[in-house]
């Protein structure tokens, strides 16, 4: 006749797993693996006599605690198959197998850790952001900055009819980003894009000389020069988590993205959008020259 018997481990599963796990304490600098215990069973059964067959079965998941952040690394199942006596003291026959089966989930975590180490962020020693080409794409409506200058046919977008003035580009820059981590090192890739978009470009028709246009190009060329010291800057950065490392680098866009924006303000007051030519050549000399004596090759490396 079967009988269910509740079994206690010493103080508690969590008190007596942590005890058992304690003889595993790594390295101080060692990130934090904490274990949750989600199924923990022990059943038997009667096979004939006196003989009894049991099974204790295991699942717990692995996170580790990096920066306050708790980031799932494995799951990990251990089972074990035993007999004993139905005379024999419960938890002394079965102690061992319980060990046993502790350990074989353990350590299935640790070789999990062992072998996808260098993917593993939490054990990162490094990081490094990797600034790829310039993205350049056939679309109907963006111009990007490495295609081509651009041409009044690109100005398709609805005369605004609140402003004195004769033409108006929306050029901008931004970036794709790509967080991974490879051997050992936290790795962010930026593809940077500098783009002008026709749709909310616009000139008015009589406005449609080559100096005109001359002007609109100066200010797609003062967002690609922003775009560079942009990159630069951010290739120096490097954290200890992924999350920090892309904080750093939006932050940082943003604050470059605000300068943009004032210094196009900027170079259309002084040059009185384009009617001051002395200012306007003044502007479009430094701009160049900028752009010209720029480490390219550096970004890349």
């Amino acid at each position: 006749k079967s009988k269910m018997v509740d079994v206690n481990l010493e103080g508690g599963i969590s008190k007596a797993c942590l005890a058992h796990f304690k003889k595993y304490d790594a390295a101080n600098n060692a990130p934090e693996v904490v274990f949750d215990v989600e199924i923990f069973e022990i059943k038997e059964k009667l096979l004939y006599g006196k003989l009894i067959e049991g099974k204790i079965w295991l699942e717990m998941s692995a996170k580790i605690i990096l920066d306050g952040d708790s980031n799932a690394l494995c799951r990990a199942r251990s089972n074990i198959k035993y007999q004993r006596s139905l005379t024999g003291k419960y938890n002394n026959e079965i102690a061992t197998e319980v060990r046993v089966c502790l350990d074989n989930a353990y350590n299935y975590v640790l070789n999990y850790i062992i072998k996808n180490k260098g993917i593993l962020e939490s054990y990162a020693e490094s990081s490094k952001v990797i600034i790829k080409p310039y993205k350049v794409a056939n679309t109907l409506d963006t111009v990007y900055y490495q295609q081509r200058k651009v041409t009044w046919a690109d100005f398709k977008g609805p005369i605004r009819s609140k402003t004195d003035y004769g033409a108006a580009i929306f050029a901008s820059f931004g970036y794709a980003s790509k967080l991974y981590t490879e051997f050992g090192q936290i790795r962010m890739e930026i593809t940077p894009k500098i783009f002008m978009d026709k749709n909310m470009s616009w000139v008015r028709s009589e406005m449609r000389d080559d100096y005109g246009l001359a002007h609109e190009q100066l200010h797609f060329d003062i967002a690609y020069l922003l775009s560079l010291n942009f990159l630069r800057k951010i290739k120096t950065f490097t954290a200890t988590t992924e999350k920090d490392l892309l904080s750093l680098v939006n932050y940082e866009y943003l604050e470059f993205y605000k300068k943009m924006h004032t210094i196009q303000d900027q170079y259309d007051a002084e040059t009185n959008h384009s009617l001051n030519r002395n200012m306007q050549e003044k502007w479009a000399k430094k701009t160049r020259d900028e752009i010209k004596v720029f480490d390219i090759n550096a970004l890349f490396k």
